[in-house]
């Protein structure tokens, strides 16, 4: 195998970022985006993306 065709990179397992929401930051979320003028069927669809 010639220089450089190798594998490259990290080869064990990839970094975990568990991220938890507390129970009341994704309400405090939507409420913030409604205060700020976002309509409510938007927040709708961001919540049920997930991304909310």
């Amino acid at each position: 195998m010639a220089p450089g065709n190798g594998p490259v990179g990290n080869l064990g397992q990839p970094a975990r970022v568990d991220v938890k929401e507390q129970d009341g930051d994704g309400k405090m979320k939507g409420i913030i985006a409604y205060l700020l003028g976002i309509p409510i069927v938007v927040i709708i669809l961001l919540y049920v993306t997930g991304i909310f």
